[in-house]
Parts: structure tokens; C-alpha cells; sequence
């Protein structure tokens, strides 16, 4: 079951995973309210940079994993 809450014009978007691979801080953490007629109840991260900038091959901290999967 699906654990976001997103506004209609987001749930034909990409879905995307990431690992983690280096600490990231700070990072705030929270559970997904149900919003927009979802369940939510997912957990949500506040990261302190873009994850396009968290993923820069020069110092990444997120690595993006490929999943054909939705």
C-alpha cells in the first residue's frame, strides 16, 4: 500500500528511490499525514540540501536505485 499523501497533479511523476550512502545532517523526520484523499502515514525527510546537490559525483550522498517498479 502506498504511504504518500500527494497533490493530484504529482502522482503521475516518476516515483524514485535513493540510498543513502553517507551521513546526511541535519535531517529532520516525520510521518506522512493523510492529505488529498491518501493514506499518507509514510515517513518523510527535510534535507538540508537539494537531493540534485546530494547527488553530485564529485561528493554524493544519495545514490539513486533503478527500479522499473512503482
Amino acid at each position: 500500500m502506498e504511504k504518500r499523501a500527494l497533490p493530484f497533479s504529482s502522482l503521475n511523476k516518476p516515483y524514485r528511490q535513493y540510498e543513502v550512502i553517507k551521513p546526511i545532517t541535519p535531517t529532520a523526520e516525520s510521518k506522512i499525514l493523510p492529505w488529498f484523499g491518501q493514506p499518507g502515514q509514510g515517513t518523510q525527510y527535510k534535507l538540508p540540501k537539494s537531493v540534485q546537490e546530494l547527488l553530485d559525483p564529485n561528493n554524493p550522498y544519495l545514490k539513486e536505485i533503478r527500479n522499473d517498479k512503482r
